[in-house]
C-alpha cells in the first residue's frame, strides 16, 4: 500500500499581493467523494471556455464550478494514469500519460486519438511549440515530440537537476523547474537562471501571472519570482512535508494545486 497520497485542493487568494507574506490560507479539498474519477490528481487544467479538467489515477473529470462529468478508462481507450493536459485549440486537448504516450482528445465527442508512432515515456507535462510537443518526464528527463513524423527525441538535462515541469511565458521562453533550481530552454540545451534569494529550491510546479511575474511551487510553500527576486508568496502547510504540484490561477483568481506527501 502506498504511503503517499495526491490530493486536489482550491484556495481564495487575496487580490491584493503581500511581499514576504507566510500567512496560513483555507482551503477547498476535493476528492471522488465530492465527485471527481479519483482522488489522486496528476494534471490540472483550465479550458478556454473556464471549465476545470483534471487527470487521475483512473481517468478524466471536467468540473463546471457544481458538479463533476467523468470519463473513464475504458471510455478514452487509455489504460495508464493522465499526467497531463494542455488545450491545442477550442475543439481540442492534448492528453500525456504514464508510459503510453500523447492522446488527442474531442471537447464534443469524448473521443480520442493516439499521435505518437514511437514509444514514449511518462508524459508528466507538455508544452506546445510549433510542430513540437515539449514533454517532463518527472524526475527523470525531457523529450520532445514532432508532430511531422510522430518521432520523439531526449533533450539532455543536468544530473543533478530532474525535471518536473516545464512553462511556456508570454515572452515565447520555455522554463523548465527541477527539483535544483530554475532553467531556460534554448534550442536544445537547458542554461541554469540565477535569482536572488533563489538557490537550490525545488521548483515542482511554475506559473506565469498576468504581470510576467511567477508563482513557483515548493515544499509546504508558493514562491513569488518577480524583479530576479524570491519571496514567499503563501505558506501552505507547518509541520510536514508536501510537494505541490499542478499550480493554477483560474480566470476568478482561485488558485488550484495538487499535493503529493503524507
Amino acid at each position: 500500500m502506498r504511503n503517499t497520497v495526491i490530493l486536489l485542493l482550491l484556495f481564495v487568494l487575496n487580490l491584493i499581493y503581500h511581499p514576504g507574506s507566510a500567512q496560513i490560507y483555507p482551503y477547498s479539498h476535493y476528492s471522488s467523494k465530492q465527485g471527481l474519477v479519483n482522488s489522486s490528481v496528476y494534471s490540472i487544467m483550465q479550458d478556454h471556455k473556464g471549465f476545470m479538467w483534471f487527470g487521475t489515477e483512473n481517468g478524466l473529470s471536467k468540473f463546471d464550478g457544481i458538479n463533476f462529468t467523468n470519463y473513464s478508462q475504458e471510455e478514452l481507450g487509455i489504460s495508464t494514469i493522465i499526467t497531463s493536459l494542455t488545450e491545442r485549440d477550442s475543439a481540442h486537448m492534448y492528453i500525456g500519460t504514464r508510459g503510453e504516450g500523447i492522446f488527442l482528445f474531442n471537447y464534443e465527442s469524448g473521443s480520442t486519438s493516439k499521435i505518437n508512432k514511437t514509444p514514449m515515456r511518462m508524459c508528466g507535462k507538455l508544452q506546445l511549440q510549433g510542430n513540437k510537443i515539449h514533454s517532463i518526464h518527472p524526475f527523470n528527463l525531457l523529450e520532445t515530440l514532432n508532430l511531422k513524423d510522430s518521432t520523439s527525441t531526449v533533450i539532455h538535462v543536468p544530473e543533478n537537476s530532474p525535471p518536473v515541469d516545464i512553462i511556456k511565458t508570454q515572452s515565447g521562453e520555455f522554463l523548465i523547474g527541477t527539483t535544483n533550481g530554475l532553467y531556460r530552454l534554448e534550442n536544445t540545451d537547458l542554461v541554469k537562471i540565477a535569482f536572488e534569494g533563489f538557490g537550490d529550491i525545488s521548483a515542482f510546479s511554475l506559473f506565469e501571472e498576468q504581470d510576467g511575474s511567477l508563482l513557483i511551487a515548493g515544499e509546504n510553500a508558493i514562491y513569488s519570482l518577480r524583479n530576479n527576486k524570491i519571496t514567499v508568496f503563501k505558506q501552505l502547510f507547518k509541520n510536514t512535508s508536501s510537494r505541490i504540484f499542478n499550480l493554477l490561477r483560474d480566470k476568478r483568481n482561485n488558485i488550484w494545486f495538487s499535493v503529493w506527501g503524507n
